[in-house]
C-alpha cells in the first residue's frame, strides 16, 4: 500500500538509513520491499557493468565532431527579450497614466451629474409651466362655452318669442 508513511521510509532507505525501525517497515510492507529490491538490483547492474571501451570511443568521436567552431550571427530575439520589460513597463505606466487622468462616470459631486440633475429641473419646470398654461386654458373655453350656452339660450328663448 503506498501511503505517505511508505514514502517517507523510502526516502529515507535510499538517503541511507539502514535504522531498526526503517528495517522493520520494509519487511512488513511488501509495496516497499519490492522497491528497495529493485533499487538494489539497479544499484548493483550499474556497478558491474562497465561501459565498453568501443562506444565510450564512439561518443566521444561523435562529441568532437559536433563541435564546430562559433559563427556569430545576429539573434533577432535578442534585443526583443531586451526590449521586453522596459516596453512592459512603459505600457503599464501608459494604462496606469490612463486610469488616473480619467473622468468618473456618475460619481457624488460630479459636475456631469449635477448638470445632468439641472436639465431635468429644467424640463420638469418646463412641463408644470405648460401644465398650468393648458389647464387656464381650458378654464376659460370652459367659461366661454358657459356664456356661449346662455346666449345661445337666451338668443332661442328670444327668438321663440318672436
Amino acid at each position: 500500500m503506498r501511503t505517505a508513511k511508505c514514502e517517507d521510509f523510502m526516502n529515507r532507505f535510499l538517503a541511507g538509513d539502514c535504522s531498526a525501525e526503517v528495517k522493520s517497515h520494509m519487511e512488513s510492507c511488501s509495496f516497499c520491499r519490492e522497491l528497495a529490491d529493485l533499487s538494489c538490483a539497479v544499484a548493483e547492474a550499474t556497478q558491474t557493468e562497465a561501459v565498453p571501451a568501443e562506444l565510450d570511443r564512439v561518443v566521444l568521436a561523435y562529441a568532437a565532431a559536433r563541435k564546430r567552431p562559433a559563427v556569430r550571427r545576429f539573434d533577432f530575439s535578442f534585443p526583443l527579450r531586451h526590449a521586453a520589460i522596459p516596453l512592459a513597463a512603459a505600457f503599464m505606466v501608459c494604462v496606469g497614466l490612463a486610469f488616473a487622468f480619467r473622468v468618473p462616470r456618475n460619481a457624488p459631486g460630479d459636475s456631469l451629474a449635477q448638470n445632468r440633475n439641472q436639465i431635468l429641473q429644467h424640463e420638469l419646470d418646463a412641463v408644470d409651466s405648460e401644465l398650468l398654461l393648458l389647464s387656464s386654458r381650458i378654464r376659460d373655453t370652459s367659461v366661454q362655452l358657459r356664456r356661449t350656452a346662455v346666449y345661445t339660450g337666451i338668443y332661442e328663448q328670444n327668438g321663440a318669442l318672436q
